[in-house]
């Protein structure tokens, strides 16, 4: 099993411990999305962090997943990283079973 997994952005500028956690969050989310649209997929994730030199940083995050089938876009932006990963991944499943009606089934 491949997990086709890109980061672009401010994803460099993280410290390795915070590149760790989004890393394993969004490795744990990609069995989900796989097993929802029953296909392959890749996950594209556009990382930009405002106010890197300041104490608080925010975090925007553009999340795109693209399957033979369709391609699919949320964004989530919050003052804490891990929160942030876990808004854009909540909002795609909701995005996955509004566009398919699982609900209804």
């Amino acid at each position: 099993m491949t997990q086709v997994i890109s980061f672009s952005g401010d994803f460099d500028f993280l410290d390795e411990i915070d590149q760790k956690l989004v890393v394993e969050l969004f490795e744990n989310f990609y069995p989900k999305v796989k097993r929802m649209l029953n296909n392959e997929v890749s996950f594209e994730i556009l990382l930009k962090m405002y106010k890197r030199l300041g104490i608080r940083k925010k975090f925007a995050m553009g999340f795109r997943v693209v399957a033979p089938t369709d391609i699919f876009e949320v964004s989530a932006a919050d003052w804490d990283l891990a929160r942030t990963v876990h808004k854009v991944c909540d909002k795609m499943a909701t995005e996955i079973e509004g566009r398919f009606h699982f609900s209804d089934k």
